[in-house]
């Protein structure tokens, strides 16, 4: 089974974490994927810079480090840690055992940080700032299934969420994130280890799209026959992939 390391993001790699929320900070002119103050003039500079240059770097660095807590950091990892290695050997296995595929890689990285929310970085780093071990299980499924996701449409990119979105809206990310629910949420084999998971706080759409899912994951041949049937449904054509 994969063997899960867990880091603290140092100030420099703090910055470069914040740096990577750029394109959606763009997109959706939100800057609540940031947990810490940024000032005006750095969040306009941050906008317009077109690289993660050193000028940048410095200017992120100048004011995380002003905010930077190592010593609650550490607290954050220990937490983690232990919340992890109750649920460690039977997650890696389950989840193997739900999709029919192996994990890809033996060692996944987790960075503990106070900058951003809970993320992951393909191909095998997650980043985690919240109290609640959910959290690292549903950002390495996420990595697992990207994989997986790319080898049933045989697609190369590196970022497949970003390819398109069926005539109904939904896009290949929606159903990523309600699969996570019937994965986790909903598995009784795990579901004892996550407590208050509000997702829908985050994703106000994503009931609609779970009624509809829920009957193709109740009544699967397999995990792939699922995902092919949920494409589908959400009316995303196999021809864009």
């Amino acid at each position: 089974m994969p063997k899960l390391i867990f880091r603290i993001a140092n100030i420099e790699e703090s910055a470069k974490i914040i740096w990577d929320f750029k394109e959606e900070i763009e997109k959706t002119k939100n800057w609540d994927f940031i947990l810490i103050d940024l000032s005006k003039d750095l969040k306009k500079k941050f906008i317009g810079c077109r690289s993660f240059s050193k000028g940048i770097k410095n200017l992120l660095v100048k004011e995380i480090k002003s905010q930077y807590n190592r010593r609650k950091l550490i607290k954050l990892k220990q937490f983690l840690e232990r919340g992890w290695r109750g649920l460690d050997k039977m997650f890696w296995k389950e989840i193997e055992r739900i999709t029919g595929f192996d994990w890809r890689y033996e060692k996944y990285e987790c960075y503990v940080n106070n900058v951003a929310v809970g993320h992951y970085l393909i191909p095998n780093i997650i980043r985690v700032s919240e109290k609640n071990p959910y959290v690292i299980a549903e950002e390495l499924f996420h990595l697992h299934y990207w994989d997986i996701w790319k080898k049933i449409f045989k697609i190369r990119k590196k970022y497949p969420m970003k390819l398109t979105f069926g005539k109904e809206k939904w896009s290949v990310w929606h159903i990523s994130e309600t699969v996570v629910e019937f994965v986790l949420v909903d598995n009784p084999n795990l579901r004892s280890f996550f407590k208050n998971i509000r997702r829908e706080e985050s994703y106000p759409w994503l009931p609609k799209l779970r009624k509809q899912l829920f009957p193709l994951w109740k009544n699967r041949k397999d995990f792939i026959d699922f995902i092919v049937k949920a494409h589908k449904i959400c009316r995303i054509s196999f021809k864009l992939f």
